[in-house]
């Protein structure tokens, strides 16, 4: 399944090199993938599950991203963060 991603604070879905411009978006960039659906605690997975395992996560100097599969059925959902140049943890 090839998913697209989506504004993690407003869920407008972006095209490919396209930024959010909502006002969260301005204080930092959040992207999750299209199969996450909002929920009161955060994201669940389009299948109705909110319980993940995570999968992978990987650091850059800029940025970060987590993988998580769903313990239900399986699909994964990814969420990234741009790292703002007043973070501790930013590299660059």
């Amino acid at each position: 399944m090839n998913n697209q991603w989506k504004c993690y604070y407003c869920e407008t879905e972006l095209e490919d090199g396209k930024e959010c411009t909502c006002e969260k978006s301005k204080e930092r960039k959040g992207y999750v993938t299209s199969n996450a659906v909002k929920s009161e605690k955060g994201y669940k997975c389009s299948c109705g599950n909110d319980r993940f395992r995570q999968t992978g996560h990987m650091d850059f100097s800029t940025c970060y991203s987590t993988t998580y599969k769903c313990s239900e059925c399986g699909s994964c959902i990814s969420v990234q963060f741009d790292r703002s140049e007043e973070s501790m943890a930013y590299w660059g």
